[in-house]
């Protein structure tokens, strides 16, 4: 669980998504979040990927960039998933996101702010 209150807390949950995907979303949400001048942190959500492409982008992704956590759970599927992280998470705002969105992160981070 994390401890400390954001801002803003997203919850991605993943499964077998790639590496180019992930490392994608990443480094455009994080540009997108930081612009909004506020606190931060995006988990996410490993459902049990067997891919190691999956994992080793998480790994890095985690290692390079402080404010992204990735938790693994065993496979249960992306709804699940994105419950278990919504649950341990705590934040003013809490999101839910798919690697697979078609929502632009400046949209989004915006969105979100409003509420």
């Amino acid at each position: 669980m994390i401890d400390e209150q954001r801002d803003l807390m997203v919850v991605c949950p993943v499964y077998n998504d790639s590496a180019s995907a992930l490392f994608a979303l990443a480094e455009e949400w994080e540009k997108a979040l930081d612009a909004r001048g506020a606190s931060w942190e995006w988990v996410f959500i490993d459902d049990g990927s067997t891919a190691p492409g999956t994992r080793q982008a998480l790994r890095e992704i985690a290692a390079d960039r402080p404010r992204f956590k990735v938790w693994r759970t065993p496979n249960q599927g992306r709804d699940r998933a994105a419950l278990f992280g919504r649950e341990m998470v705590r934040g003013l705002t809490r999101r839910v996101l798919q690697v697979d969105s078609d929502s632009p992160p400046a949209r989004e981070a915006y969105s979100a702010s409003r509420r």
